[in-house]
């Protein structure tokens, strides 16, 4: 934490950390299937991945989610609106019967 900050760590479906942190401090978290961070200052946040540091989280005083999953031994950071670029299946209009 460089910057004081509130966050949210969601580990395996667990919410593993929840309150305000101060600039200095340091958490380590480890999962089996997903990590979600959600902070309100992305700019106070810095974060590193297995060794990578992938620094802040987003930009100062901004809210900020990021989520990783793990899939078959590979971790991939999910997207938010990623699904929302596939289309759509279109509905389907039922005849109404004759009557």
């Amino acid at each position: 934490i460089t910057q004081r900050a509130w966050v949210r760590v969601t580990v395996d479906g667990e919410v593993a950390q929840e309150g305000t942190l101060e600039s200095g401090d340091v958490k380590d978290y480890q999962a089996e299937q997903s990590i979600a961070i959600r902070t309100g200052n992305g700019g106070g946040v810095s974060l590193t991945l297995n060794g990578e540091d992938l620094g802040p989280m987003g930009d100062v005083g901004k809210v900020v989610e990021r989520t990783w999953v793990v899939d078959q031994g590979e971790i991939t950071e999910q997207v938010p609106g990623a699904d929302a670029a596939k289309p759509s299946p279109q509905p389907t209009q039922t005849p109404t019967p004759a009557g």
